[in-house]
């Protein structure tokens, strides 16, 4: 639906997510709200936070928390099967199942692991 970016925001001094929709118009724009506006209060240690929607034009996006590392699945790759390994991929699954349960329990679905 969108791609992030990594940016500076200026009035807070922090690295932030920026989400921008790759399509403003129709039904992805109606979805991009809907992610932003179920979500921007939603507060869990294993989600990232969202902080502010805005449109400039036809460009809508949004910001939200940035946190260093890699895409879950580049983790998954990275872990040779080490019994140390074994734990990390163990800890990580736990993190990823109990962020996506309370997005669950709120309501909210995450399109790319619903499709």
């Amino acid at each position: 639906m969108g791609n992030v970016y990594l940016v500076h925001d200026r009035l807070t001094d922090a690295q932030v997510g920026l989400k921008i929709l790759n399509e403003a118009a129709g039904i992805d724009l109606y979805r991009f709200k809907r992610e932003f506006r179920s979500l921007a209060d939603f507060r869990h240690p294993n989600l990232v936070t969202l902080h502010e929607l805005f449109s400039e034009g036809e460009l809508w996006f949004f910001t939200m928390e940035y946190v260093a590392g890699v895409p879950f699945d580049r983790f998954l790759e990275s872990a040779p099967g080490a019994p140390s390994d074994s734990r990390r991929l163990r800890k990580a699954t736990l993190q990823l199942c109990e962020g996506v349960h309370a997005m669950h329990e709120a309501g909210a679905i995450h399109r790319p692991l619903a499709g």
